[in-house]
Order: structure tokens, then sequence, then C-alpha cells
């Protein structure tokens, strides 16, 4: 499977790369071309505009799945990425199998809320995960979506105030007892990174 989340986190961190580049001073062009490389290929490849948001694609059939996962809108963290998919990616975490707005209660699922085959406490079917809210909390910040990161941001931070630091969270309740590993790690420090970048 082709990935959009994993394929943005590597296009993210050749950013990085450039940023560190010029610090150290390195050339920073190899991995300026190659980020730009990545962002093109994952729009031609993996966005679909029928749904407005990024799908893993099969490498066995070359078809993309139509599972409307979180992932399909980490993409945003890329500087990148062209402002109809942007938009596209906006309109969708706003919709109702996702739930972004700013007065939104719950961190975004891992999988759309109004699937039928929604599963809320089952790894990436359904359940709330910090890692990928933050990504996405970086994405609506490098975009211009203040006011949208300040509420993912709130909301992260209620879930685990109320709850702890646990590996996932019932996708419609955000209860965290029993629903993955208690006093999880990266839980813990992305808390705490949110609770030093406050918007």
């Amino acid at each position: 499977m082709e990935c959009p989340a994993f394929n943005a986190i590597t296009a993210a961190a050749e950013h990085a790369l450039v940023e560190i580049a010029g610090v150290v001073g390195a050339d920073p062009g190899p991995h300026r071309a190659r980020a730009a490389e990545l962002t093109h290929r994952l729009v031609e490849r993996l966005f679909d505009p029928t749904t407005g948001m990024f799908h893993a694609r099969d490498l066995y059939t070359d078809r993309r799945s139509p599972k409307r996962c979180l992932g399909g809108l980490l993409p945003l963290i890329l500087p990148n990425l062209p402002a109809a998919q942007v938009k596209a990616l906006l309109t969708e975490a706003g919709s109702p199998g996702f739930g972004l707005t700013e007065q939104m209660s719950l961190p975004l699922p891992s999988y759309d809320r109004a699937a039928p085959d929604l599963d809320p406490v089952r790894y990436w079917r359904g359940p709330i995960w910090v890692n990928l809210n933050w990504l996405l909390w970086r994405g609506l910040r490098e975009h211009g979506q203040p006011a949208l990161a300040a509420a993912l941001r709130r909301s992260i931070l209620d879930v685990v105030r109320e709850h702890g630091c646990y590996e996932y969270f019932h996708a419609t309740t955000g209860a965290g007892v029993g629903v993955g590993t208690a006093e999880f790690s990266w839980t813990a420090a992305l808390t705490l990174d949110l609770l030093a970048g406050a918007d």
C-alpha cells in the first residue's frame, strides 16, 4: 500500500532537512527537490477529487482504497500542497465524519465516524489518536487556520486532561479507559508540545 500519511510525513521530513541544511551550511537543494517531487506524486497518485481527500493505493490492483481515514487529511502538513487540495482537505476535515469545527468537543477519529464499518476502539478503524491530530494541528497552522488549530488543540488537551495519556481514545466518547495502553509516551510528549505551543 502507498499510504498518504507516511508519504506526507516523508515529504515534511525533507522540508525539515531544508531548514537544517540552511543552519549547518549544507546544500538544501536536493531536499527541496525531493520534497517537491514527493508532494507532486502524492497529489498525482493518492488524491481523489471525488472524495476531496487522499486515499491509500493498493500496489497490486493499482486502485485507491475507498476508505476515508484521517491519514488522508495529513498531507495538510506540507507547506507546498496545492491550494485546491488544501481547500478540499479542509472541507473534508469539517465533514460530519471527521468533525473539525471551531466548536468541536473531540479530536478527529482515525476513521470516518459516519462509516458503517466504524469501530470506535479498533486501532485504525476508528479511535482518536493524539499523534495524528497533532500532525493535523501543525497542518492547520501551516495553512493559515488559527481558529481551527486552536479548537483542535483544545479538544486534544481536554481529552487527555479528562482521561489521561492513553495510546488512543474511543472515537465517539473520548474515553481512554480500556482503550489501548495507559501512560503512552507519545501521547504525553505531544501533549507537552501542545501545552508549549499555544495558538
